[in-house]
């Protein structure tokens, strides 16, 4: 039975980017004056201080946004200190900020390494030029090496990029020139320092590659570009697989790889039914049994709106669960299920679990459930079929 817990995860929603692009469809505002940034930090830290008593130390932090960097360096330094102020972190708390690499202020880093983050997730999305005004987005990749070196000197090791594929008139050929620029050379891997010659790239451990969605509303969906083709999506998700796997990155989830140990773990987290606080407008969390969002809009959570609250059934719930955690290569064990749920794996959706193995979308490995390749690329019609009927 699912039951309610300490929040061990939190999220931090920044809604802020100097400009908002065509594809995206959560939550921001560009543009935003410096009196109205304020507002958002001084509410956000009243919220840090009111939710604190519900929180464990933490296990990890996640601050996305939006843009996070649009703060400006002295606002961001504030609300980095807020947390380290008023939440409880574990020793080893992994601490991630989204960045982009343009425009990039060192003052940022500096910030951001002083606080204690440890990991950077950088958006570059595509280096085609023409493909990035398709996307409707205006940040330069160029100076990410200036970026990376700002980051390795502030003392955070670990990088992610984000890769977008499925762009309109993205060729395979073009896909592959992204995934090269993206990845580190193949000779850096398990090397402290670059050997000579080679890339400032070295350092990226971790790699994100998202399959572009027509989101109704955005500029992009409006504009009336045609799909990508099914078989060119496929030819790019495991395109992407070959490289990573090349240049010593591992999939570990449906859209990331990373090298041994450099997985992001407030996402695995996640995915495996932790609980989760979400701060700030937009932001969701799940308290173990309910899902909660706040207003997507930055007025009416700055004057206090409820939190919508998602409510299912438990079953449903632990369904949902379920499916979330097969999104990993790793999947479920027996022991790990029912320690976030209390259910026995095979008990809740047994004959479900034997059908998908049956068509191979599953592998049923002792008491562990594992998604195959199959199971991975079409995951989204393998959770509709968890997810139905779960009474």
């Amino acid at each position: 039975m699912l039951a309610k817990r300490p929040y061990n995860r939190l999220y931090v929603h920044v809604p802020f980017c100097r400009s908002t692009c065509g594809y995206c469809a959560f939550y921001s505002k560009a543009g935003v004056s410096t009196e109205l940034q304020a507002a958002y930090l001084e509410k956000m830290i009243d919220d840090f201080r009111r939710v604190t008593p519900y929180c464990a130390p933490l296990k990890s932090i996640y601050i996305g946004g939006g843009t996070p960097g649009a703060l400006g360096a002295e606002r961001l330094g504030r609300l980095l200190e807020a947390i380290r102020r008023y939440f409880s972190l574990e020793e080893d708390c992994e601490w991630t900020c989204e960045m982009n690499p343009d425009p990039f202020e060192p003052e940022l880093g500096d910030v951001l390494g002083a606080a204690g983050v440890c990991r950077v997730s950088i958006g570059i999305q595509t280096w085609s030029a023409s493909l990035r005004r398709v996307l409707g987005r205006r940040a330069h990749p160029e100076r990410l090496p200036e970026l990376l070196d700002n980051l390795r000197n502030n003392g955070i090791a670990r990088v992610g990029l984000d890769l977008i594929y499925g762009i309109p008139g993205q060729t395979l050929a073009c896909w592959r020139e992204d995934l090269r620029l993206s990845l580190p050379p193949p000779e850096s891997h398990g090397k402290e320092t670059p050997p000579a010659g080679s890339e400032v790239m070295a350092n990226v451990g971790h790699l994100s590659t998202y399959a572009l969605t027509m989101e109704e509303g955005t500029r992009l969906a409006m504009a009336g570009y045609e799909p990508t083709s099914v078989d060119l999506e496929i030819a790019m998700w495991e395109n992407a697989e070959a490289e990573a796997r090349r240049h010593g990155l591992y999939r570990y989830e449906v859209s990331n790889f990373a090298r041994p140990g450099e997985e992001c773990r407030h996402n695995l987290g996640i995915w495996h039914g932790d609980p989760y606080l979400g701060c700030g407008p937009a932001a969701a969390g799940f308290d173990g049994q309910q899902r909660a969002r706040h207003p997507a809009d930055l007025e009416a959570w700055l004057a206090g709106d409820p939190a919508d609250v998602d409510r299912i059934s438990p079953r449903a719930r632990t369904a949902e669960i379920l499916a979330f955690g097969l999104r990993t290569v790793q999947g479920w064990s027996v022991e790990d299920f029912a320690a976030v749920t209390g259910e026995n794996l095979f008990d809740f959706r047994g004959k479900e679990l034997e059908q998908l193995a049956e068509d191979g979308w599953l592998l049923l490995d002792g008491d562990t459930v594992r998604p195959t390749k199959r199971g991975l690329l079409c995951h989204d019609a393998l959770a509709e079929f968890l997810l139905e009927d779960p009474l």
